[in-house]
């Protein structure tokens, strides 16, 4: 778990082709790291991306930015295939869950395997993000042991870490 984005701003403040140009960086970043730590602790390391619904506040101008946001996603993961493990969206209002579930047999099936909406947070719906996370790493907030999220320092030293093995 690295850290927070606001999507909102994200997508106001780029153009289409910037926001696919940093889809692009950030996956081949992630894919850097992936890669370091897999080999590292000798296991497929994949990407897990929590979205947090709970400080979004909806309308329909969100819905055009979470559009805009996907499109340049999918872009990225069409160059990433095999990146991403999961992508969990928590704390979505009762209208998302439902929504999903309307939405849900037009997904592909590749990306359908990968997608979990919950609404709170509970012990059982959290049990994905264990799959995923060891419990130390998890913010207490979904029911782990991280009281320090996100640790930009540790992220920043991996990232330089792989920058600097790359050259």
């Amino acid at each position: 778990m690295i850290g927070k984005c606001d999507i909102d701003r994200l997508v106001k403040e780029l153009s289409s082709e910037e926001l696919n140009h940093y889809f692009i960086m950030y996956n081949e970043c992630m894919s850097q790291i992936l890669d370091e730590v897999t080999r590292r602790e000798n296991r497929l390391t994949k990407l897990v991306k929590v979205f947090d619904e709970e400080d979004i506040k909806v309308s329909f101008k969100i819905l055009k930015s979470v559009g805009k946001y996907v499109k340049a996603s999918q872009i990225a993961e069409d160059f990433y295939p095999q990146l991403v493990g999961a992508m969990i969206l928590i704390n979505c209002n009762s209208w998302v869950v439902r929504l999903w579930k309307l939405i849900k047999p037009l997904v592909p099936k590749r990306l359908l395997e990968k997608i979990s909406v919950v609404g709170k947070p509970t012990s059982s719906n959290m049990s994905l993000l264990r799959d995923y996370v060891s419990e130390e790493n998890i913010p207490l907030k979904y029911g782990g042991l991280n009281t320090q999220w996100p640790n930009v320092t540790d992220v920043a030293k991996l990232y330089e870490k792989v920058n600097s093995s790359n050259q």
